[in-house]
């Protein structure tokens, strides 16, 4: 009696409704159908379906924007008074195939834009409950070259791929090896020089011109390295001493 009577009462409250919903009758129950645009699970599809066209657009601030809108959206856990099976099931499938990736995009404009401070904020909060996914440590390695950061980045990267082999995962960790070995070469910066630019040492201190005493060894030294011998090009003179008698500065 109360199934049939539910429609009349209710119809005075559906009519009051900013935009129209249809009440259908179906299998011994009701479904109320509604403008998905009003439900916050049909708006963040919407939104990370525009996020994921701007990121193909590398337009990187709309990509970032329309994801953060997306993810406003999701508070707490979806179908939080359902516990049947399906409802565990559809949450499951939703975080992994739709909210994680949703982060990902967010994460990915983030570091399009060169904000790699707030791409790895984003990503501490996503590290506890997704701390072997390689695709964030991925995005991990990149934020913390993009800030310089390369010994801590190396030492993620390591402690990452121990992890990931000792789950037996090869593939991903290879696949991280992989991305970190292409950041390490374009980032960390390789001193080159011209084929006649002669190659200066840089691990030298500055000459002391207060130098003085070792006449000796300097007037050994201006022997050896004046020598006009047809072997003086390809000489070595080694300075032998125990630490701290000067050896250094007397090289230089």
């Amino acid at each position: 009696r109360d199934l049939h009577s539910f429609p009349t009462r209710r119809s005075s409250d559906l009519r009051r409704l900013a935009r129209p919903v249809t009440l259908h009758a179906e299998n011994g129950c009701y479904r109320l159908d509604v403008d998905k645009s009003l439900i916050d699970y049909g708006r963040f599809r919407t939104l990370v379906g525009q996020a994921r066209a701007h990121a193909r657009a590398e337009a990187h601030r709309d990509a970032a924007s329309s994801a953060e809108r997306a993810l406003g959206l999701w508070r707490g856990r979806a179908l939080d008074d359902l516990t049947s099976e399906p409802a565990r099931a559809w949450r499951t499938r939703v975080l992994w195939d739709e909210w994680l990736p949703a982060n990902v995009i967010h994460v990915e404009a983030l570091l399009g834009l060169d904000e790699f401070g707030e791409a790895l904020t984003r990503l501490d909060d996503l590290k506890a409950d997704h701390d072997q996914d390689v695709t964030l440590a991925k995005l991990r390695l990149s934020a913390l070259y993009g800030l310089s950061r390369y010994v801590e980045a190396t030492a993620y990267y390591l402690g990452t791929r121990r992890s990931l082999l000792d789950e037996a995962d090869e593939q991903a960790a290879e696949n991280l090896r992989e991305h970190h070995e292409n950041l390490r070469q374009r980032s960390v910066p390789i001193e080159t020089h011209s084929p006649d630019e002669p190659t200066v040492p840089r691990q030298l201190p500055h000459d002391i011109p207060e130098f003085v005493g070792r006449d000796d060894l300097l007037e050994a030294l201006d022997v050896a390295t004046r020598s006009s011998g047809t072997d003086s090009a390809g000489r070595v003179v080694v300075l032998d001493g125990m630490a701290g008698v000067g050896k250094t500065a007397l090289a230089v």
